[in-house]
Parts: structure tokens; C-alpha cells; sequence
């Protein structure tokens, strides 16, 4: 799940193609310079929704192909994506206006769910974002425009 690997140990597509172009490092510097000149997106990554999530479902492969998707279309669209862990999100600059994707973020404390409500840039949402706290209860009030 991590990008590199699949769950089973083997590598990705992506690594596969990552170890084929390190044998012609030129290539490698020049692909990676027009990489790194692609508008940024970011995905959020909650540990804590797939511990919770994974108590529903037996095995973890879905959530793998909902990031490998959402990463593939990011990316399909033009932008570089980088993945934010809760950390990661809650320090993101304040003026930060990249489109940040959120695709599997079921359980969400207080400061996840206001910097989403802050968030200046395109924020596409799953269906059930910061549907419980991050203690897993329902939400008993509306958020986050209250």
C-alpha cells in the first residue's frame, strides 16, 4: 500500500519501471525534472479510517485500489502527487491551495475536520468524510459550517 510494494511483497508496476530507468541515469534526471515541474496535488492518507475500516472489511486490497485510483487520475490529470498523513495535512501552510483528495477519511478528530474546512484550494471528498470522530462515534452535530 505503500506504492513501492503491493500487499503481497512484490513490487509495483511503478517500482518496476523505477528500476529499468536507474540502468540509464540520464533518462532518470531528465524524467524527474519535468516531474518535479508538474503542478502539485496531495492525497490524504489516515491510518486511523483504514484500521477502522478494516474492521468491516477482511481484507485491505479495496482501500489499496481506491489509493492506486485516485493516485493514477491525479496523476493522469497532470499533477505530481504527494500523500499527507494526518501530521503532514495538519502542517500544511495555512495559504496551501493545491487540490487535496480525501478519499478514505471515515474517522476525523476536530483539527482534521477544521483544516479540511480551511483547505483555500479544490478539495474533493469521499462520501463519508469525517463521518466519525477520531474515536470512531458518530458526529452528533453538523460540521463544518456551523
Amino acid at each position: 500500500m505503500n506504492g513501492v510494494q503491493a500487499l503481497d511483497g512484490t513490487d509495483t508496476v511503478r517500482t518496476a519501471t523505477v528500476r529499468e530507468l536507474a540502468q540509464r541515469p540520464g533518462d532518470l534526471v531528465r524524467r524527474r525534472t519535468r516531474f518535479l515541474r508538474r503542478p502539485r496535488a496531495w492525497i490524504h492518507y489516515s491510518r486511523d479510517s483504514l484500521r477502522w475500516l478494516s474492521r468491516f472489511a477482511p481484507a485491505l486490497e479495496s482501500f489499496d485500489g481506491a489509493f492506486v485510483g485516485w493516485h493514477g487520475l491525479v496523476e493522469a490529470c497532470g499533477f505530481r502527487v504527494d500523500f499527507l498523513d494526518d501530521e503532514a495535512l495538519l502542517a500544511l501552510p495555512e495559504d496551501a491551495a493545491d487540490p487535496l483528495v480525501v478519499p478514505l477519511t471515515s474517522l476525523a478528530g476536530d483539527a482534521i475536520v477544521a483544516r479540511l474546512a480551511r483547505h483555500r484550494g479544490p478539495l474533493l471528498a469521499g462520501p463519508h468524510t469525517a463521518f466519525s470522530d477520531d474515536c470512531g462515534r458518530l458526529r452528533a452535530r453538523r460540521l463544518p459550517a456551523e
